[in-house]
C-alpha cells in the first residue's frame, strides 16, 4: 500500500487511446446520366485530438469526394459526401464499388472502411391502381 506523504508530488498518468468509427456501408440503383450522393459517418472514437488520412477510391472513376484529411477533437463526428455520377451511356448491371478508409495519423494501425457499391439500372416502380368497389 502506497501511502501519500504530504507534500510529495501526484503523479498522474494519462492513457491515450485512439479510435475511428466511419459508417455506413450502402449501395443503390442509379440511372445512366444520373448523381447519387452517398452519406457517411466519421467519427473519433479516441480519448484525444487526431488526425485521419482519408484514402479514396472508385473502381469506375465515376465518383468524387473532396477531403485527404480531416482533424477531429475526442469524441467528435462529422457528415461525409461521396456523389457518384454514372454516366449516360453506363449499360444496365455495370457496377462501381467505392472506398473511403480513414486511418489514425497518432496511431496508422487504427482504420475504418465503408464501401458504396454503384448499380447501374432503373428504379422499380409498382403501378397502383385504385378501384371502386361497388
Amino acid at each position: 500500500m502506497i501511502v501519500p506523504v504530504p507534500g510529495d508530488p501526484v503523479v498522474t498518468q494519462v492513457i491515450r487511446t485512439y479510435g475511428v468509427s466511419l459508417t455506413p456501408d450502402d449501395q443503390e440503383v442509379v440511372s445512366p446520366g444520373e448523381t447519387f450522393f452517398f452519406e457517411h459517418t466519421l467519427t473519433n472514437t479516441g480519448s484525444n485530438s487526431d488526425t485521419f488520412d482519408l484514402v479514396f477510391n472508385s473502381s469506375l472513376g465515376w465518383a468524387s469526394f473532396s477531403y485527404n484529411e480531416l482533424i477531429l477533437d475526442a469524441g467528435q463526428t462529422v457528415a461525409l459526401g461521396i456523389y457518384v455520377s454514372v454516366p449516360g451511356d453506363a449499360p444496365r448491371g455495370l457496377k462501381d464499388t467505392t472506398t473511403l478508409t480513414a486511418t489514425s495519423r497518432a496511431s496508422p494501425d487504427v482504420t475504418a472502411t465503408v464501401t458504396d457499391i454503384t448499380a447501374v439500372g432503373e428504379p422499380y416502380f409498382v403501378p397502383f391502381v385504385i378501384r371502386e368497389v361497388p
